[in-house]
């Protein structure tokens, strides 16, 4: 994926990045909407990977502390 936005960001010339957030547990699911649909996903391991992709890098790959010490 790291290839495929470098290789965008050279032959497009644009200023683009992208931030990738890693991480395992549970999610609850929903589709909303009643006549244009919605896909969502939510739970508090949701809402610590978007922490965590917030904090990273653009260009990285990042995970959390816990999950990388528990060898998972």
């Amino acid at each position: 994926m790291r290839d495929v936005i470098s290789y965008l960001r050279d032959s497009a010339e644009a200023n683009i990045g992208v931030r990738v957030g890693v991480h395992s547990g549970r999610v609850e699911t929903a589709i909303v909407g009643f006549s244009r649909w919605h896909y969502d996903v939510w739970s508090s391991d949701v809402q610590l990977t978007e922490h965590v992709v917030h904090a990273s890098l653009p260009g990285s790959v990042t995970q959390p502390a816990q999950r990388a010490l528990c060898g998972l």
